[in-house]
């Protein structure tokens, strides 16, 4: 039960607004652990086809999935990793080393040491435990050569979770255009590709839903056209523990949930698998370190901080017709 209250909420901190026009297929699975949702205007057979194309990447990168390839290098310690996955290991971290480690796909040990959203039973991991595996978590002693094997350190593992999403919709997004649809809106877990604009000529309104509210509860709309869009936030996977709220996306510098000062860290741009990641990079750098770096690498990122205010980068404010809507937020 709880892992489903975590699915739904991570799923519904974004609404689609007039999405299901006459002559649209929509189409929903269960994919990469999460709601796989497909809104567009073409073919019906692309629906199972964007599924396939789904799935084969979740088999090659889950590291639950026995057989894949990031379980079998976690396994091993050394493995030759299929094209797609060695792309995505190699983006990841390339995005490390230029967030100095606010992405960083090596956090597996810690990852598994809190099991945020995995287990029935919360517990918070005691500091010896965390400093006994900050050592194994390093991105620069994970070694990929150019035909994608991989070193790992001995106790070290691979989590793609926060980037295999991303790359997923750009193959989906990919494969629409390549078959004619000019207009859709697919959702994979809260990260988002909308294709085109509607068939209506307007853009595809989003709505952010309030990360400490109720599902039924958005605090603004922004509009996107050819864009994709992911958020990292408190919602998705967590536990209260005395009071404490403990989320599920680590800094890779202390090893436990980032205490960034933020609720949540919108991204928007032209790549899925940049988008993915970098909304988590910059929810662990928080609002004034992640404003720096976007607005110096040309990133459009919106951020809800713990005291109610959303700052933008000016990319984002220019680009995406953003309006609040709800009370007790303010744009700062």
């Amino acid at each position: 039960m709880k892992r489903l209250i975590a699915l739904t909420a991570a799923c519904a901190f974004i609404f689609f607004a007039g999405c299901s026009a006459n002559g649209a297929v929509s189409h929903t699975n269960f994919l990469m652990d999460t709601f796989f949702t497909q809104t567009y205007y073409g073919d019906p057979g692309l629906a199972e086809e964007n599924d396939g194309i789904v799935r084969a990447i979740e088999q090659e990168m889950s590291k639950t999935m026995e057989g894949s390839d990031i379980y079998s290098l976690n396994r091993d310690g050394t493995y030759r990793l299929g094209a797609d996955t060695a792309y995505v290991l190699q983006t990841a971290l390339a995005i490390a080393q230029s967030t100095q480690g606010a992405f960083n796909p090596a956090l597996n040990p810690l990852i598994e040491l809190w099991g945020i959203g995995e287990r029935e039973t919360d517990t918070v991991p005691s500091q010896s435990e965390i400093d006994a595996l900050l050592p194994l978590t390093g991105y620069r002693d994970v070694a990929l050569d150019e035909n994608g094997t991989v070193r790992l350190i001995p106790g070290a593992g691979i989590d793609l979770g926060g980037i295999a999403k991303g790359y997923a919709l750009d193959r989906v997004a990919d494969n629409l255009r390549e078959h004619g649809v000019t207009s859709a809106l697919v959702n994979l877990g809260g990260s988002i590709a909308a294709i085109g604009e509607k068939p209506d000529g307007q853009k595809y309104r989003i709505g952010v839903r309030d990360p400490m509210g109720e599902a039924s509860e958005y605090i603004a709309t922004v509009e996107l056209e050819d864009a994709f869009t992911s958020t990292s936030g408190v919602y998705e996977r967590y536990f209260i523990k005395d009071g404490i709220r403990y989320h599920h996306i680590i800094d890779s510098k202390t090893g436990r949930p980032a205490g960034s000062g933020l609720y949540a860290c919108m991204i928007v741009s032209d790549s899925g698998i940049l988008s993915d990641a970098y909304s988590t990079a910059l929810f662990v750098m928080g609002a004034e370190e992640g404003l720096k770096y976007a607005e110096g690498n040309g990133i459009d990122a919106l951020f809800v901080t713990d005291d109610k205010k959303i700052q933008m980068t000016d990319g984002f404010a220019q680009k995406y017709s953003f309006e609040l809507t709800a009370d007790g937020y303010e744009i700062d």
